[in-house]
């Protein structure tokens, strides 16, 4: 009996072992991805360096069906261009590049409609985005999506991630507010004012990324995009311990500063809500702590405040 034990023992020894040695042969594929934070990546067309991050990203995790996104990029009515030249012509296209290399793009814009330019006319909102993307034949899972609307950014994302699962997401992110404030714009639409209000804080697009199964891999620190993959292609491709903290790309991308115009407390401010409060419908109460967050900004800020009671134009 003894050694029938012994016997056992060293069977689950050996198997241990191998399970062991399989672990480590698995864990020794992943990349070190400490390189997806670029402090700077390459520009061609894109606003930033937002051509070069995506290569690293897509070169870290792969493509699988060439299919992207955009929307949010500013065509004017009676402009007299095609949808063709209107992409070319456009500046800062997250997508342009892509589309050069042979992929499938999508636009969605409110003016403009042309088949042939991949150009949908269409008013994106909470209620109708998934249903717009399922009528343009976007896969599920498609490869990249760029959000920019300037001001329901994050109720976009909420909404198309209840039945879409992009593997890359980019949207633009409001880099007056600090890391921890999960301030966003109402979920009505507004042109922007070129002043401080529009869009949402790089807190509230971190809680929505981690609550729908993502993770941000990089902050834009000139305060444009912030760059989203899925948490499941991460582990199956980096070494988790190698990729920043969202703590660590808010330090680095120095959130908080001023970079636009003071808003108008008057005109700009009611637009500001705190976006948990908000989606349990205590829109006044959202207005509130939204406001309070922003003099406390202020009180950091005095002679370069968000909002003040004039508006600076």
């Amino acid at each position: 009996k003894t050694q029938d034990s012994q016997g056992l023992l060293w069977e689950s020894m050996k198997e241990l072992l191998l399970l062991l040695t399989a672990g480590n042969a698995v864990s020794s594929t992943l990349q070190n991805c400490a390189h997806l934070p670029l402090r700077s990546g390459w520009q061609k067309y894109s606003q930033g360096d937002q051509d070069g991050i995506l290569r690293k990203i897509f070169k870290t995790i792969g493509i699988v069906n060439h299919a992207a996104v955009e929307f949010g990029f500013g065509y004017v009515a009676n402009s007299g261009h095609s949808g063709e030249q209107l992409i070319e012509h456009n500046s800062g296209l997250n997508t342009r590049f892509l589309r050069e290399k042979g992929w499938n793009v999508t636009y969605f814009d409110a003016l403009i409609n042309d088949s042939v330019a991949g150009i949908k006319a269409v008013t994106l909102a909470e209620d109708n985005i998934v249903s717009s993307f399922r009528a343009a034949g976007v896969p599920t899972e498609v490869d990249y999506v760029s959000i920019d609307v300037d001001s329901i950014d994050v109720w976009l994302l909420k909404a198309l991630l209840t039945e879409y699962l992009p593997r890359v997401i980019s949207i633009e992110y409001n880099k007056n507010f600090l890391s921890w404030m999960h301030i966003t714009h109402t979920r009505k639409w507004h042109a922007w004012t070129q002043r401080s209000v529009y869009g949402a804080s790089a807190g509230a697009i971190d809680y929505v990324a981690r609550v729908n199964g993502y993770r941000v891999v990089n902050i834009m620190p000139i305060g444009l995009d912030m760059f989203l993959v899925r948490k499941d292609l991460l582990d199956a491709h980096c070494n988790s311990t190698s990729i920043a903290s969202f703590e660590e790309l808010a330090g680095a991308a120095r959130l908080g500063e001023r970079v636009h115009k003071s808003c108008s407390e008057r005109d700009d401010l009611p637009r500001l809500v705190d976006m948990h409060l908000e989606t349990e419908g205590r829109h006044h109460d959202a207005q509130l702590k939204a406001s309070g967050e922003v003099m406390l900004l202020n009180s950091l800020h005095p002679h370069n405040p968000m909002c003040s009671k004039l508006s600076s134009d």
